[in-house]
């Protein structure tokens, strides 16, 4: 029984670590590749990327690279940042017109060339909702907890360890 729960416990842990890792990577890889995270905050661009995924944005693509029918990541007036769909392009004001794809309308007003971020690309799904839910009083308690069950996992084997396997080894010590 003993085997069974340091078998199941030592599972647990190495499930805890690779999840970590995971999430992990994906927020740190495309940051290391010179590359920004955004989390998707509005359906704007449902189905395209999803309500609470992450958007992965290559900011080494320049303004005249960008085609019609690109989504772009931009700065709003307001200081917000937004992803939407480039439906037309006026290089002589060097501004683009966007639109989310789940919009009926165009953007109010027209992004500038010097506004835009990046070239929007990749998105992985459902990790956005890990940084904003870690900022909130109930995600650093989940954190705490994670880590209190992780260093449960390795102390539960320990714990429940028959004890006649140590006092075996004491006696024969004491034998000799």
């Amino acid at each position: 029984m003993v085997k069974i729960i340091t078998r199941i416990c030592n599972l647990l842990s190495i499930l805890m670590v690779v999840a970590v890792v995971a999430v992990g990577a994906a927020m740190i890889v495309p940051k290391i590749m010179g590359n920004d995270i955004y989390a998707v905050m509005s359906g704007s661009m449902e189905p395209f990327y999803h309500v609470g995924s992450v958007v992965i944005v290559d900011k080494h693509v320049s303004p005249e690279e960008i085609q019609t029918g690109d989504p772009i990541t931009f700065h709003l007036g307001n200081g917000s940042i937004a992803t939407h769909r480039v439906i037309e392009i006026n290089e002589e004001a060097r501004e683009f017109t966007t639109k989310g794809d789940a919009n009926e309308d165009p953007d109010m007003a027209p992004v500038s060339f010097d506004n835009m971020i990046g070239k929007a690309g990749m998105s992985i799904p459902f990790i956005g909702y890990l940084p904003l839910y870690m900022r909130t009083p109930k995600g650093m308690f989940s954190i705490a907890a994670y880590v209190v069950v992780f260093i449960l996992l390795q102390m539960i084997p320990e714990i429940i360890k028959p004890e006649s396997a140590g006092k075996e080894g004491e006696e024969t010590d004491e034998k000799k």
